[in-house]
């Protein structure tokens, strides 16, 4: 809101640039309206003519009542953006958590693929092992079946 003290000397400029232009009230900008930015004798190219500082803090006034325009409509737009952000937020902690477990369900896949590739191998492994017994069972049966027959050969009476 707007002071009714009179800053003098060194904290004028300073009140000005710390000036709290984000809550000038609506009454106050309809004043500065009336009395002051829609007068002729107000305009920047008059005061321009008389003085410098008057000229600046007319260029200030112009600039807090267009501020304040300007703020008005723009506020209902940052409350928007405001909560499309937190929105925005929600749902970004939303897709990190589903994201998550994503993560974990891949990592259980990944682990079970890891396991069938091993029990896989294993069994190769084990058809490897059990054809190769086949095949020496087979060998061993033809070796034996040969020795049986020599056996019958070594037997017999040399005569």
């Amino acid at each position: 809101a707007v002071s009714d003290e009179r800053p003098s000397g060194g904290n004028f400029l300073k009140t000005l640039q710390m000036f709290d232009k984000d809550n000038i009230s609506g009454s106050i900008i309809k004043k500065l309206k009336k009395k002051y930015t829609s007068n002729p004798d107000f305009s920047v190219e008059r005061l321009s003519k008389i003085s410098v500082a008057a000229t600046t803090l007319c260029k200030w006034v112009h600039a807090m009542v267009v501020y304040s325009e300007v703020a008005k409509e723009v506020e209902p737009k940052r409350k928007r953006l405001k909560e499309m952000n937190e929105a925005l937020a929600e749902s970004n902690a939303n897709l990190k958590g589903k994201k998550d477990s994503l993560q974990e369900i891949i990592d259980k896949v990944d682990a079970l693929k890891q396991q069938c590739d091993e029990t896989m191998k294993q069994k190769r492994d084990l058809e490897f092992e059990s054809e190769q017994t086949k095949q020496r069972l087979a060998r061993a049966e033809k070796l034996t079946v040969g020795l049986a027959d020599e056996a019958i050969r070594w037997t017999w009476p040399l005569v």
